[in-house]
């Protein structure tokens, strides 16, 4: 089963690539139309990804059909690292990847900066899923640029209107 699971993720990572390869050989997207210094698209980039992974994660909540993929990462109830690595692969292969694909198209982004995004993002999420406290005065203070667990937990509370609510998810751009 696992070799499986492998297999189809190595390919679906395939298609996620080519598509955006495909995107920039063809030069479509923003950044193709205005020139933006590589630095600012970098920042830019990023903050793109995550928006258009922000707004897939709240469509998660919403669409019934997603919702009964996305529930799984909502299903723990004592709320820790692991929890990030508690999601339903399909959810991860079709629906996320696909806010990387349309963000590649819309803002002409590339491999690059997905791939830096990923390596912040990652850590990140282990971070804001931990269940570390902090005192108040820094949980305040860092909360301010990225995603504590004590900001976090409250999107996992098992109260379904905490859940619909607190969506960051990019822990160094709180997009509330």
């Amino acid at each position: 089963m696992y070799i499986v699971l492998f297999l189809i993720n190595l390919f679906w990572a395939g298609v996620i690539v080519y598509a955006i390869q495909w995107f920039n050989t063809q030069e479509i997207g923003l950044f193709y139309w205005i020139e933006v210094p590589f630095l600012a698209k970098l920042f830019i980039g990023i903050a793109m990804y995550d928006l258009s992974t922000y707004w897939f994660h709240r469509t998660a909540h919403f669409l019934p059909l997603v919702w009964r993929f996305h529930r799984v990462h909502h299903s723990d109830t004592t709320m820790d690292s692991s929890t990030f690595l508690r999601s339903h692969s399909l959810e991860l292969m079709l629906w996320f990847s696909v806010s990387d694909i349309l963000a590649s198209a819309i803002f002409g982004l590339d491999l690059t900066i997905l791939g830096l995004y990923y390596i912040i993002l990652i850590p990140m999420f282990f971070l804001e899923h931990a269940n570390l406290k902090y005192p108040k005065w820094l949980d305040k203070t860092v909360g301010l640029f990225i995603t504590t667990p004590n900001i976090h937990k409250v999107h996992h509370e098992q109260d379904e209107f905490y859940t619909n609510s607190n969506y960051v998810d990019m822990e160094c751009l709180p997009l509330m």
